[in-house]
């Protein structure tokens, strides 16, 4: 409007959401996973909500450094040493077609140490991550969440309405049957 171009990120926006629903402690720790652009959507919505002890794997080391600079993030080489309370998978491993499709992110005992276990990947919903934090009892948040949340939002931009909970709860369910 008036001249001027205004954008939005969507993936930012979910994550947020969903953490901000999650009701984690400020001082817990977050591992996130990944160095592209949701790592650097979920890093951002990470910092926005408050959480500052954050680290960052990933391997593209380049892209993780400069994330870490930009969010005031540690690299971490080796994550099976750490024990963080979130872990967050912004990599496509356990993304259905690809080739680590049946691989897990991380160590079980990563995983393990966890309280909550956050997989943006959306297809398939239960990915190798999500199902080895549902066996151990862990909160867990899927990229099926991250995937409505965003089409909330975009549909939000493009119509200027916004759905009612019932309404998204029930264009979940039909867009996942």
């Amino acid at each position: 409007t008036s001249g001027h171009l205004q954008g939005f990120n969507t993936d930012f926006i979910a994550v947020r959401q969903l953490l901000e629903a999650a009701d984690i402690h400020p001082n817990a720790s977050v591992l996130v996973l990944g160095s592209g652009g949701m790592a650097r959507a979920v890093i951002a919505a990470v910092q926005d909500v408050g959480l500052g002890n954050r680290f960052i794997n990933a391997r593209n080391s380049e892209a993780a450094a400069a994330l870490a600079t930009q969010y005031s993030t540690q690299v971490i080489e080796d994550p099976d040493h750490l024990r963080p309370h979130i872990i967050i998978n912004a990599t496509p491993i356990g993304m259905a077609g690809g080739p680590e499709s049946s691989q897990l992110p991380v160590s079980e005992a990563v995983i393990a140490s966890a309280d909550v276990v956050f997989d943006v990947v959306a297809m398939p919903v239960v990915t190798p991550l999500v199902q080895m934090a549902t066996a151990l009892g862990k909160q867990v948040i899927t990229g099926r969440e991250v995937m409505t949340l965003q089409a909330v939002e975009q549909f939000v931009l493009y119509t200027g309405v916004r759905p009612t909970p019932a309404q998204i709860s029930d264009a979940a369910e039909f867009a996942n049957a």
